[in-house]
């Protein structure tokens, strides 16, 4: 299946007569995401060795303490999914604002 955005960039570099162009964009375009895709799989596949790592105590090497479980399981959840509904009600509260009075609240959000 083609990327979308690597289709649309090949259409208008036809349309506007530089297909060397386009093609030069689609290749750097795909190539950074390919990168990026890598990196976070690499970094998904290490996060857990170097969480156990960070959160063992020292008598058992390769076991999560009671302290370590507790904030591998519990705690960083809660705490990222408290941000990302924060950060979904400040855009909501943003946008409305932004309807009633023709500017923005939160003038980081755009």
């Amino acid at each position: 299946m083609p990327c979308p955005t690597a289709t649309i960039i090949m259409l208008l570099g036809i349309g506007a007569n530089v297909v060397a162009g386009a093609l030069y964009a689609v290749g750097i375009f795909s190539l950074g995401l390919a990168l990026t895709l890598m990196l976070i799989g690499f970094l998904a596949l290490s996060s857990r060795r170097m969480a156990a790592r960070i959160l063992s105590d020292a008598r058992h090497e390769g076991e999560l303490s009671t302290t370590g479980r507790r904030i591998l399981f519990q705690a960083i959840p809660a705490v990222s999914g408290t941000l990302v509904v924060a950060l979904g009600l400040a855009i909501a509260t943003n946008y409305l604002y932004f309807l009633c009075n023709g500017r923005a609240l939160f003038p980081w959000l755009g």
